[in-house]
């Protein structure tokens, strides 16, 4: 099956994610989603230590948990129960996962690293989440020092091209060299300083 890579923003358009279950997958999902900015609610009939921010309705399930939910994520130790919750989901037209079938889902949720400012997330069409998380490690150990540094000074430099340069092709042109080894290797030897003189030479 297909999958069609996004990233949501969760705080921008005030996503409100159901978490059914708090075992370990139902904790890594709302740590993730309260990461990301979503309003989270957690249905779990135990108590126990959780985020400050969340909603948590220590009941047992029911489909009235899931009102005006966007995300679903179905993560009980009962196949039955989230199966009810995933067709629960969709009669809302919210998207759902299942932690137990990731063919009865609508989306799967990649292994991810998070940086100051990078986002690395890796996936398997095959639906193998080892495989994904030995990959993302991989990756993630690869990526530079300085790199979240020189990916936030790049957002800034963006705006400035932006607003300078009209033409789109000369804009992406411009932004490509900025973004290349040679100008991660200027900004690692003269920060924001030495990109933004390099910048200068280049808009002429």
């Amino acid at each position: 099956m297909a999958h069609y890579p996004i990233m949501l923003a969760g705080g921008k358009f005030k996503l409100l994610a159901v978490v059914v279950g708090g075992g370990e997958v139902g904790r890594r999902r709302v740590e993730s989603l309260t990461a990301a900015g979503a309003a989270v609610r957690l249905v779990e009939p135990a108590g126990g230590d959780w985020p400050a921010g969340i909603q948590c309705v220590h009941e047992k399930y029911r489909p009235e948990h899931l009102a005006s939910a966007r995300l679903v994520f179905a993560c009980t130790d009962d196949a039955a129960i989230n199966a009810r919750i995933a067709a629960d989901g969709r009669a809302i037209g919210a998207w759902v996962n299942r932690a137990d079938d990731p063919a009865d889902s609508d989306f799967t949720v990649p292994a991810v690293w998070r940086g100051e400012t990078i986002v690395l997330a890796v996936a398997t069409e095959s639906g193998s989440p080892t495989v994904a998380a030995a990959l993302r490690d991989e990756l993630a150990a690869a990526i530079p020092a300085q790199a979240d540094a020189f990916a936030a000074a790049m957002a800034d430099f963006r705006g400035q091209v932006k607003s300078t340069i009209a033409d789109a092709a000369r804009r992406a042109a411009i932004l490509r060299r900025l973004a290349s080894a040679e100008g991660f290797a200027r900004f690692r030897a003269g920060g924001r300083e030495a990109l933004a003189e390099w910048l200068k030479s280049l808009l002429g």
